[in-house]
């Protein structure tokens, strides 16, 4: 059922595509392109509407959502910091606003910005403004900064908290282990630069098998299999550390 639906999704906007199908409203063909992944043809939805409508802040944020998943950050920052939330007006908007740039910031590695709309946000969570979800976001931006700027004793702890306000979230965890990691082996002769790129702000499966084959390249099974149970069974997590040892072992040959 799962692949008839996608099927027809596909088949929906290639029809978009060909010709103005005045059917199907720009609302639906918009949100039927984000969950194909169509970030182009959302593009496109995304900014016809904004002609009709510049002001509309749900599209803008929407837009430099698209600019965020396509990795065209300098495109997003453009977007985000044209948009003028008045905090006392609209606290909701304005706080979703900050987080937005933090983000981006991380993205553009502008780690003064991070700290900068930290302490904004901060102020806001004092006064509790904030929920806990969005807090330990905040606080996790925070922590990937620092730990980018190789300043893991601080990452680590903000992480920490982060966890507190985020329980169980992949994210945080992953990046624990990848600051733990990098601080544990900051004077090594191996190579672990690859986890420089790893730190995200939300899980990937990437940033997961970056973090593991780091570790099995440096003799650390225990911990590659420790970090794998958290996903899967043991028996799984087994081959897969011996699959990519295999792996290693033929690049060294």
């Amino acid at each position: 059922m799962k692949r008839l639906l996608m099927l027809v999704g596909i088949m929906l906007i290639c029809s978009c595509s060909s010709h103005d199908d005045q059917s199907i409203p720009d609302k639906d063909k918009l949100k039927l392109s984000l969950q194909m992944g169509a970030t182009n043809k959302a593009q496109s939805i995304m900014m016809k509407r904004l002609k009709k409508d510049p002001e509309n802040i749900d599209l803008n944020f929407g837009l430099a959502d698209i600019y965020y998943q396509q990795g065209k950050y300098d495109l997003q920052k453009s977007i985000l910091s044209s948009m003028h939330i008045d905090e006392s007006k609209d606290t909701d908007n304005f706080i979703k606003l900050t987080m937005e740039l933090m983000r981006n910031d991380l993205k553009l590695s502008d780690f003064s910005s991070v700290t900068t709309h930290f302490n904004v946000l901060n102020k806001l969570n004092k006064n509790k403004e904030l929920t806990h979800q969005q807090y330990g976001k905040v606080l996790t931006y925070l922590a990937i900064a620092y730990c980018k700027k190789n300043l893991f004793d601080q990452c680590i702890e903000l992480l920490g908290t982060a966890g507190k306000y985020l329980p169980g979230d992949l994210s945080v965890s992953d990046n624990l282990s990848i600051a733990q990691y990098m601080r544990s082996n900051a004077n090594a002769s191996g190579d672990i630069s690859l986890l420089y790129r790893g730190y995200n702000d939300s899980h990937s499966d990437t940033m997961l098998s970056n973090l593991v084959m780091a570790l099995i390249s440096q003799g650390d099974e225990g911990q590659a299999f420790k970090l794998l149970t958290r996903r899967y069974p043991q028996a799984e997590a087994l081959t897969v550390i011996d699959e990519l040892k295999a792996i290693h072992n033929v690049k060294n040959i």
